[in-house]
């Protein structure tokens, strides 16, 4: 089942990457859809560097939302919409999305785990 595995993957981020970098938790007892397992970094400097270095290990690392969705141009000139949003802007700041799917192997997520551990 692809909710199981997917699950599993992002169960040896969290575990194998604890006291390295800050993941995303599920509470006990509940599943994600994990559309992306997003690690948050000390701040863009760091973020970026580790992004460079997967990159020059062909591992990818993406950076979903750049921007806040305040800051996005769907939303621009909405009243109800505040754009003053300094916590969201400083997290997309430090947010790094990780290869992620339910038909990873351990091999290739090993790798991804390795290289992290080794770049800090």
């Amino acid at each position: 089942h692809e909710l199981d595995a997917v699950n599993r993957v992002a169960d040896r981020y969290t575990h194998e990457l604890e006291g390295v970098v800050t993941g995303p938790r599920v509470r006990p007892g509940f599943l994600s859809s994990w559309a992306q397992y997003s690690i948050l970094l000390e701040d863009d400097r760091s973020r970026d560097g580790l992004r460079a270095y997967l990159k020059s290990r062909e591992i990818p690392a993406n950076i979903y939302y750049p921007r806040p969705m305040s800051s996005q141009t769907a939303f621009k000139g909405i009243n109800c919409v505040r754009m003053d949003a300094p916590v969201a802007e400083n997290l997309c700041r430090r947010v790094l999305a990780l290869p992620l799917h339910p038909y990873m192997s351990e091999e290739e997520q090993s790798k991804v785990i390795r290289e992290i551990k080794e770049y800090f």
